[in-house]
């Protein structure tokens, strides 16, 4: 059934120099369209110079009436200021930011943000003309107290300030505040803000909750996988770190990418194998156990079993009743392993053990795992 998908215009305003950000702008805005911003009926488009369709009159007028089109700005300096484009004696990129200023102070520009690329503090002892009216133009930026700025140094970093624009764009447009125009001007237009940090690692998360629930309109794994990188990057300690994987491990076992899902895990276990901390002991043994099962799945029996050993040699006498189940399960899943493998002998031995272990346990979950397995070995 066709759906309308609400468009917002992004314009790109820099001089030469910093061709690799502005790839780099289009392609992160294609990406979040894809994985995110289409299941949420919406469409980012991507509008600079490159766009311009040819047509009559000066090349920098054709640009300025496209960024008239648009909805949101984003410009970018590094240590060129550019050439003049016109009669004014303006560069290009200065004609488009006074453009920009004006759209945004009569609130027909939702918001614009602002990025200088890291000069090198050689070039910056002999800066030259160019580099010299980028130095002035900050300058004036932070004495008229105008805008706050975002300063970054790789293309990376310049990544992870557009993820978090186009996050916080899409959830106004969710909101219901972006899908209109911004509120008729006050009579002194307000300082520009900074651009928005980076969406917090909580904000990660329940986007990943969001799009994994196969029950829910939102489900979209593709958008989950891309919150999750996002949560990893943005975790701060190793809990958070170890849920933010977690949901990536989860957001490729619902793309189908095994291989990828089992990555997940490993990093886990190799971070986390040492923790004493009991939540981070839960959940080595929850990704072991997960780890064991999906290679079961693939046909990797002898692979799986190890698996279970390591399993049983770190927690086999753990007291926590988390790990109690694990154990549980895996000894359960070893068996049926080895007797999937016509080693039915040593299958049911690790029957018996599980029974012997945990006959007389009275956890709900680990008496069903000791009933199952008695069933088994009728």
């Amino acid at each position: 059934m066709p759906r309308a998908l609400k468009q917002y215009l992004i314009f790109i305003g820099s001089p030469s120099g910093l061709e690799a950000e502005r790839r780099l702008f289009a392609d992160r805005i294609d990406h979040y369209n894809k994985t995110h911003g289409e299941p949420d009926g919406i469409l980012f488009k991507p509008i600079g110079w490159e766009d311009t369709l040819p047509g009559n009159g000066r090349p920098q007028a054709l640009i300025n009436e496209d960024l008239n089109r648009c909805d949101y700005a984003v410009f970018l300096f590094h240590n060129r200021w550019g050439s003049p484009a016109g009669p004014s004696g303006k560069v290009g990129t200065e004609e488009e930011w006074d453009i920009a200023l004006e759209k945004y102070a009569d609130h027909s520009l939702r918001n614009m943000s602002l990025f200088f690329k890291t000069v090198d503090a050689a070039q910056l002892k002999d800066p030259g003309k160019q580099l010299q009216q980028v130095l002035d133009f900050k300058k004036a930026i932070e004495d008229s107290k105008l805008c706050m700025f975002k300063a970054f140094t790789e293309p990376k970093d310049f990544e992870t300030c557009l993820d978090g624009l186009l996050a916080d764009w899409g959830r106004l447009h969710r909101d219901g505040s972006g899908d209109t125009a911004r509120s008729a001007p006050p009579p002194i237009p307000p300082p520009l803000g900074t651009p928005p940090p980076p969406p917090s690692y909580a904000f990660w998360m329940a986007e990943i909750r969001r799009l994994i629930d196969r029950d829910a309109d939102t489900f979209n794994p593709s958008g989950a996988l891309f919150c999750a990188e996002r949560a990893v990057s943005a975790a701060g300690n190793d809990t958070e770190w170890m849920h933010a994987e977690g949901g990536r491990a989860s957001a490729y076992d619902l793309l189908g990418d095994p291989q990828q899902e089992i990555a997940s895990y490993e990093r886990i276990i190799a971070r986390l194998g040492g923790s004493a901390d009991s939540a981070h002991r839960a959940e080595v043994g929850r990704v072991l156990r997960n780890k064991g099962v999906r290679l079961g799945i693939l046909g990797r029996g002898e692979e799986a079993i190890a698996v279970y050993d390591d399993l049983l040699s770190r927690f086999g006498t753990a007291p926590e009743p988390a790990l109690r189940e694990e154990v549980a399960v895996a000894l359960l899943n070893k068996g049926i392993a080895l007797r999937t493998l016509k080693r039915a002998k040593e299958g049911n031995a690790v029957l018996d053990d599980l029974i012997a272990r945990f006959g007389t346990a009275t956890e709900a979950d680990i008496k069903d795992t000791v009933e199952r397995v008695r069933r088994l070995r009728k």
